[in-house]
């Protein structure tokens, strides 16, 4: 499993032990069980590197301000895209909204199709949204991570 995009807080302590937090992306975190916490062998084949002893305390469900973005993307996965306007995929809001559509993009299907063309590569099609509507980082990485999933349960 690549671990290149796993990320890790910096560790904190209290009187007793040492912990620290570590943030899987979204392909690796649908791997994550829900039903129990992870062994040592379990979260090392996902890619997590830790040293010896480590354990896993806790599963952590995303912020509470996070939440609408998660819940827009799920919405959007789980049926056909249909007519949807660009403005139900994750990431984008009304402000990126408007401009998608001042670029021509009114319609989901419309930035399925540049997402399509640009081979479902995240770099490129994040640095597209970028130059096309000044979406930030997250809001790009939350567009792709949407229609990625789309696409795994659609086509």
């Amino acid at each position: 499993m690549p671990s290149a995009n796993i990320q890790y807080s910096e560790k904190y302590s209290d009187k007793n032990y040492e912990y620290r937090h570590v943030i899987l992306p979204p392909d690796l975190a649908k791997l994550v069980p829900r039903t129990h916490l992870m062994t040592e062998t379990e979260w090392r084949n996902l890619g997590v590197q830790q040293s010896p002893n480590w354990v896993h305390y806790m599963l952590h469900s995303p912020e509470p301000h996070m939440s609408s973005t998660s819940q827009k993307h799920r919405n959007f996965v789980a049926e056909p895209m249909g007519e949807k306007p660009v403005t139900d995929l994750a990431g984008i809001g009304e402000v990126l909204g408007k401009r998608l559509i001042a670029a021509g993009f009114d319609k989901a299907y419309v930035v399925l199709g540049q997402f399509l063309v640009l081979k479902k590569n995240q770099e490129l099609f994040q640095e597209w949204m970028k130059d096309t509507c000044q979406a930030n980082s997250k809001q790009s990485a939350d567009c792709y991570q949407c229609l990625h999933d789309w696409c795994e349960e659609f086509l």
